[in-house]
Parts: C-alpha cells; sequence; structure tokens
C-alpha cells in the first residue's frame, strides 16, 4: 500500500510542474522519499514480505526518484532549453543503473556481514533529494547562479556520477546515536522541526549539505571495517570503542616518536638504532617471577623506540625473543634483568653482554577462547623463540589485566 501511494506521489509531481507549483511537486517526491524508507521496514514488521513486493518496489524508485524528478527539475528550470533534457535523461538513466545495481547486490550471499550496513553509490531516494536542490534553492531564494542552466546541468552530471559510484555511503539502519550523544540529537530533531514549518526549502539544502560532508567518512569507515575481518560482526559500539583503542595507540606511538631518542642513547653511550648493546643481570626479584620477560630501565626503552610489552629479540651465543618490561629505576640504564630461563635460551651468563633488538611477531588473527592458562600464556608466561607462533595482546594491556578484558581483547 505504501510502494502505491509513493508511485501516486511520484507520477503526481509531474503533473503539479506542469501546472506550475514547483514546490508540490518538490513535496510529493520528498514524501515518496520517506514512504520508500518505511515501506520494506513495516513490511517485515507484520511478515508481509514477497517477491511482488520487492519488484513493485524496485519499479516506484525508478518513477518517483528516476523519472519524476528529473521532469520536474527540466520542467520548472530547464524548458527553455532544449538540450537540457540530455542531462535530464542521464539522471534517469543513472537512477535505473543504480537500482539494477543493488537487486544484484542482494542475491550474493557471499559478501560479508559489514556490506549490509553501507550502501554502493548513493542510493536512489536521496540522489532525488539532492537533485532538486537547484529547485528548492529556487524557491527559497529567487533567482541565482543556482538557477542558471549550465549550473543546473553540471549539477544532475555530479549527482549522477555519486549516484553509480563505488563510493560507500552509511545505510541509515546502520546508524547508531552513543548515549552521550541523545541529547544533542534531540536538540537537532528540534531544530530540524522548527526549519521544516518555516524554511522547508532550507532544511532541505542542509540536510543536503551534511548528507555529503558524511561521505568521506562513510568511505573511511567502510575500509577501516573492510580491513578487519575480526570486526564485521561486531556492534557498533564494539566497533566505536576497537577504533577508539585504535587511535589511542596512534597518540601514545606519536608522542613515542617524539621522544628525545638521540640523547638517551647518547647518554647510554650506545649508537642509536634498532638494538642496544646491554649488560646482563640476573632478575632475582620475589616479586616478579615471570618468565619471558626482560626488564630494562626506561631510557633503554624509550632509546629502542618501543613500549612495555613490545617484543625483543635477545642474541648472546644464541637467539631467543622475549618482551619487555621496565626495571625499577634504580637498575643502571645499561643493564638488562634476565630471568634464568631466558638467561639459558640465550645462552649468556651474568655480566655478558647481549644485543636487544626489536622485533615483529606475527600473531595470530582471532583467539575464539581463553582459558586461564590460555591468559597467562598471553599475559608472558610463555618462554617464546624466535619463530613461534603468538598471539598477543593489545599493547595497552599489561600482565595485571583481568581476565574478563583479556577474553575481550582476545576475541574476534
Amino acid at each position: 500500500v505504501m510502494t502505491v501511494l509513493a508511485i501516486c506521489g511520484g507520477l503526481s509531481s509531474i503533473k503539479f510542474a506542469f501546472d506550475g507549483k514547483p514546490y508540490i511537486s518538490l513535496t510529493l517526491i520528498a514524501a515518496a522519499a520517506i514512504l520508500d524508507g518505511l515501506d520494506g521496514r513495516i513490511a517485515r514488521l507484520l511478515d508481509a514480505t514477497s517477491r511482488m513486493g520487492a519488484e513493485i518496489d524496485s519499479l516506484a524508485d525508478a518513477v518517483n526518484f528516476g523519472v519524476a524528478p528529473a521532469v520536474v527539475l527540466y520542467i520548472s528550470l530547464l524548458s527553455d532549453t532544449p538540450t537540457a533534457w540530455v542531462f535530464s535523461l542521464l539522471y534517469a538513466v543513472c537512477i535505473v543503473l543504480r537500482l539494477a545495481r543493488f537487486n544484484t547486490l542482494l542475491d550474493d550471499d557471499s559478501a560479508p556481514a559489514f556490506t549490509k550496513e553501507y550502501f554502493v553509490g548513493v542510493p536512489s531516494p536521496a540522489g532525488a533529494l539532492m537533485v532538486l536542490a537547484p529547485l528548492a534553492a529556487y524557491l527559497q531564494f529567487g533567482d541565482g547562479w543556482w538557477s542558471s542552466v549550465w549550473a543546473i546541468c553540471g549539477w544532475m552530471v555530479f549527482v549522477s556520477v555519486l549516484i553509480v559510484s563505488q563510493i560507500p555511503t552509511a545505510a541509515m539502519k546502520s546508524v547508531s546515536v552513543p548515549p552521550r550523544m541523545v541529547v544533542l540529537l534531540l536538540a537537532l530533531v528540534t531544530v530540524a522541526a522548527a526549519l521544516l514549518l518555516q524554511y522547508p526549502y532550507v532544511l532541505l539544502l542542509v540536510l543536503i549539505v551534511v548528507y555529503l560532508a558524511h561521505i568521506p567518512f562513510a568511505w573511511r569507515s567502510q575500509r577501516w571495517v573492510a580491513a578487519r575481518p575480526e570486526s564485521w560482526d561486531a556492534k557498533p559500539k564494539e566497533r566505536r570503542d576497537l577504533r577508539r583503542d585504535q587511535r589511542r595507540d596512534q597518540r601514545r606511538a606519536f608522542r613515542q616518536a617524539a621522544l628525545p631518542k638521540r640523547r638517551t642513547a647518547e647518554r647510554l653511550g650506545l649508537r642509536r638504532g634498532s638494538s642496544l648493546t646491554l649488560t646482563v643481570r640476573l632478575n632475582t626479584s620475589a616479586v616478579d617471577s615471570r618468565r619471558g620477560v626482560v626488564r630494562l630501565h626506561p631510557e633503554a626503552i624509550a632509546a629502542l623506540g618501543i613500549r612495555e610489552w613490545d617484543a625483543i629479540s635477545l642474541t648472546g651465543s644464541r637467539t631467543t625473543a622475549a618482551v619487555v618490561g621496565v626495571a625499577p629505576r634504580t637498575v643502571p640504564a645499561g643493564t638488562a634483568l634476565l630471568d634464568d630461563v631466558t638467561l639459558s635460551n640465550a645462552g649468556l651468563r651474568e655480566d655478558a653482554s647481549v644485543i636487544v633488538a626489536t622485533v615483529t611477531v606475527y600473531g595470530a588473527r582471532s583467539v575464539t577462547s581463553v582459558s586461564s592458562a590460555t591468559l597467562r600464556l598471553a599475559l608472558l608466561g610463555k618462554v617464546m623463540t624466535v619463530g613461534d607462533t603468538v598471539s598477543l595482546l593489545p599493547r595497552d594491556l599489561g600482565p595485571g589485566t583481568s581476565t574478563s578484558e583479556a577474553t575481550t581483547a582476545l576475541a574476534r
């Protein structure tokens, strides 16, 4: 029923354009866009979806958002320039092509779940409202550069390209509002309601600008999710937490890179680079009984350009790997505290020299479950050797991390 009402609104908009009432035409197309957004949701809510309904909806979109806007815009602003009809045809054809691609993608069962959260290109209802922006500007402000023939034709080409492009745009069903933003959202809805009553054309233009501004963020968000399979099935809040943790790590890395490493290395009497030569001491602390943890002075860690719990290699007569921990500041800067097993693995003895270097550890993509024993391994309890396959926690999680926090961090 709602789809049929939308078709009636779209076709009636053409009639009112012929009658010289473009403001009614614009209102009817906007109403058709709203009905298009509601019909599918109501059908799913009532469990009344069908193949016939889907086909009617697709045909309705072609009429309401392809044919109707093109004809209304041509009759209202471009009828004195017959050449402009070519651009109206271009827009209408792009809408049909976009709908055909959309229907094809619906049948692709191999696509990851996150792809349902983004449209490929600008959807047809949004494209219809965007292409009518010159008409809204004309109705609000009168004649101007926005109502010139070639400005309108150029805008139609721009919108047509966005419609058939591969640029991802956010689907409204995937948009969630954090609880702390609810008050701001309500305030914006109030402002929008006031504009709708007093300045509806200005509201439409503002919404078009906001929609265009969101496209770079949607593109960046889609690329971020696509590059992280572990986040494909995550909820929006979980993704926001992941992105916040990533930004925090990037800020930490930036601050770490800004440290005066040259002066630190010179103070240690060592050459600046990705490795240091330090003197070995046995870690006899009764508190620190972890195997595979090498305690270094904070200045030595800074000189290596790493952070606590990063992986390092130790080279004596043999090479082994461990993770770095912060030693007390009472420990000399040129000393490395090793446990007895790590000392043996590297073929070292006390007072010998060891080359400490940064390494890259390739971890498993995901861990599905974490037992207490696995947790201890992940929290640095394993004596590692070069070539081991390990799964590391994020760098900001250390031995004090609770089981629940570690489980969350290690989950896909």
